[in-house]
């Protein structure tokens, strides 16, 4: 059997993306240490990075190295 587990994902405005990936690694870390072995995020965890780019286009770009 596999656990799974979700997670209440609340809306802030993060300064970059450092910020953003320490919010990612410790609900991951919370969920680990629940004994997850795999865990779901919310659709919407990616719109706090959206906001920082006027355009898709540029979003986009700046997304590709990771």
């Amino acid at each position: 059997m596999i656990k799974i587990v979700t997670c209440q994902y609340q809306l802030e405005s993060l300064a970059n993306w450092e910020a953003y990936t320490r919010k990612i690694n410790s609900l991951v870390t919370q969920a680990k240490h629940q004994g997850a072995q795999l865990f779901l995020l919310p659709e919407y965890a990616g719109t706090e990075i959206a906001g920082w780019h006027s355009s898709d286009k540029e979003l986009y770009l700046a997304l590709q190295p990771l």
